[in-house]
Order: structure tokens, then C-alpha cells, then sequence
């Protein structure tokens, strides 16, 4: 199995650019906004918190809620709790994505993409990226471990630390895309994305890179709006959290992230059918087991 790096981009613009990919940056946008809301009600609450503080001035309370103008007055512990679902919103969305990316068949969203199991896969999606993340944990501590018993060995750590992590990294890659294309468990995830990434480390490193540049490119509008202020003039000592800068990073952060997921699912699927039907046997991909159903 061997990546085809040109068909992975071509397919997974063809993705981004289709009805589907645009109502799948919708859904991000939408997240993005009431993210959005919800960092700048934490901001706003804390600002509220440190008002009175002996060593906080007048200054540093206005810089703060500078950041929290797309922000509600709620408090601190319910602005806590709605970034924390909101972030299980954007993960559950990304389930649907893949979901949709993956079935390349339907030219929209299908209701098959957001039903069927889908809090399964959700559970499943959450349960990997824990897992990941303690493999991640366990392989800092065996790496830096030895710098605590001998100090001079701090100075050598990264050198072979930096390029292990990189390693695993590439091998973990299709993990999250795995559990939601295959509907398999964490551990079958892990084992079959580490599979794939057998002799394709550099194609997949090409690709991140790409996606990377890629990205930066759909991303860098967002620049031109990131120092303006309400009174529409780029800021000078602070950078506010205006409506029109919250609008902007929605609109080209869910561009990035759609082209994003689709290179990533695309080229998942190549791999995945690789010596069966050809590398875009995944555009039928359990489609006729729905029936037929309203495109939207």
C-alpha cells in the first residue's frame, strides 16, 4: 500500500469544494462562533474575578474585557461548562465530517452522516484521543526520564526526542480517521493506523506539509482582520475580540478545517482500498445499505 500524494490533494479538494464540504464548513462556523462566545464569557469572567485585586490595575481589567466584546456575563463556572460542551460539539461535528467526507457517493449531507450510531463514534473518536495522548504521556516520560536521573544527558534529549515523537506522530495519524471510516474500537484504530503508515512516513509528512501550506493560504485572510477594532482601525496596543474579527476567523478557520479532514479522509480511503478496487472504491462506501435519501 502506497500513498498517491496527487490523488489524495485532487479528491480531497474535489471534497472541499462540493455541496457537502460547504454545508461541513457551515457546521464549523457555526461552532467556531459560539466558541467564539464562549472563550470571551471565560475572559469576561475572569476580568470580573481580578476587578478589586491590589495588584491588578484598571489597565489590565480593560485588556481583558478588550478580548471578551463577543462575550456573555454569565460567570465563571457556566462559561467553564460551555466551552467544555462546545468542545464536544466540535468534536462530534468532525465525526459527521468524516462521516460525510468518507461516503463519496453523495455529492451533500445525508441524514446516514449524522444518524446510524453517530454518538457510538463519538464515544469512540473521544476514547482514542485519550488513549493517544496517554501513549504520547508515557513516551515524554520514558525519553526525559533519564535527564532527571543524569543532568547532562538534557542537552542530547531533544535531539532524539523531537524525531521519536515526529515518528509516532506519523504512525497515529489515521487513528481518529480510522474509528469513524471502519467503526472500530480505539485499540483496532491505533493498530490499523499504525499499519498504514508502514512505508508511507515520508508521503504522509509530504501531505501534512501540504495541508500545513495549504491551510496558511485559506487561513491568511484572516490576518487582515485580526488587529481591527470597533472604531474599524488596526489596533495598536491591543488586539480586540471584536464581532468582525470573531466572523472572520469562523468563516476561514472552518474553511481550513473541512480541506483539512477531507485531504486526511481521502487519503485514508486510498490506503484503505488499496489493492481492492482501486483507490476510490470508497466513494460507494456503504451507501446502499441507506437506500436512497434527500440531499441537502
Amino acid at each position: 500500500m502506497s500513498i498517491d500524494i496527487g490523488a489524495a490533494f485532487s479528491d480531497g479538494v474535489d471534497e472541499f469544494l462540493s455541496l457537502k464540504g460547504a454545508a461541513l464548513a457551515g457546521i464549523f462556523f457555526v461552532v467556531s462562533i459560539l466558541g467564539s462566545l464562549a472563550t470571551g464569557s471565560l475572559i469576561l469572567a475572569f476580568a470580573n474575578r481580578l476587578e478589586g485585586q491590589p495588584d491588578v490595575t484598571p489597565e489590565m481589567i480593560d485588556q481583558f474585557r478588550a478580548q471578551a466584546q463577543f462575550g456573555l456575563d454569565i460567570g465563571l463556572g457556566p462559561s467553564i461548562g460551555l466551552l467544555l460542551v462546545l468542545g464536544l460539539v466540535g468534536e462530534l461535528a468532525r465525526v459527521v465530517a468524516i462521516r460525510s467526507l468518507a461516503d463519496q457517493s453523495a455529492n451533500s449531507l445525508l441524514p446516514r452522516h449524522y444518524s446510524n450510531g453517530l454518538l457510538e463514534l463519538f464515544v469512540y473518536r473521544v476514547l482514542t484521543t485519550i488513549v493517544v495522548l496517554i501513549l504520547y504521556g508515557v513516551l515524554l516520560l520514558v525519553l526525559f526520564a533519564p535527564a532527571a536521573l543524569f543532568a547532562p544527558l538534557a542537552l542530547l534529549i531533544p535531539l532524539v526526542a523531537i524525531p521519536v515523537l515526529i515518528y509516532v506522530a506519523i504512525a497515529l495519524y489515521f487513528a481518529p480517521i480510522a474509528v469513524v471510516v471502519d467503526e472500530i474500537g480505539p485499540l483496532d484504530a491505533i493498530s490499523k493506523a499504525w499499519s498504514y503508515a508502514k512505508g508511507n512516513r515520508l508521503n504522509l509528512v509530504a501531505i501534512a506539509i501540504g495541508v500545513f501550506i495549504v491551510s496558511f493560504v485559506i487561513s491568511a485572510p484572516n490576518l487582515l482582520f485580526s488587529g481591527v477594532t470597533d472604531a474599524g482601525q488596526l489596533g495598536a496596543d491591543a488586539i480586540t475580540a471584536s464581532p468582525i474579527t470573531v466572523v472572520a476567523a469562523g468563516v476561514f478557520g472552518s474553511l481550513s478545517t473541512v480541506f483539512t479532514l477531507a485531504v486526511a479522509t481521502t487519503t485514508y480511503l486510498q490506503l484503505s482500498f488499496d489493492g481492492n478496487d482501486g483507490p476510490n472504491a470508497g466513494r460507494s462506501a456503504n451507501a446502499d445499505q441507506f437506500g436512497t435519501e434527500t440531499e441537502f
